[in-house]
């Protein structure tokens, strides 16, 4: 009994990190301040500041991004940058 729930824990921790390996990463922003808007066809995400913006880049936390996958930024519905969806590293 003990072995086939430990083999059913190893199982469900490999699967956990296949499907999620694949579905989260993070985007450089222009300033620590930006937040999510909205995004625009999984492809163009949208961002406005947060509260006092001094200067210094950022990161946006993405859930369903493959990495590598490409996409295009913009600040305040202004166009800013294209940018690759980087791996969340632990």
């Amino acid at each position: 009994m003990l072995r086939r729930i430990q083999h059913q824990l190893i199982t469900v921790s490999f699967c956990l990190v296949a499907t999620t390996a694949h579905s989260a990463g993070f985007i450089d922003t222009p300033d620590s301040c930006m937040m999510l808007d909205h995004v625009v066809q999984q492809k163009d995400i949208y961002l406005k500041p947060a509260g006092k913006c001094e200067g210094q880049p950022g990161r946006l936390y993405l859930e369903t991004a493959e990495e590598g996958e490409t996409k295009r930024v913009f600040v305040s519905d202004e166009f800013w940058a294209e940018k690759t969806v980087k791996p969340l590293e632990i």
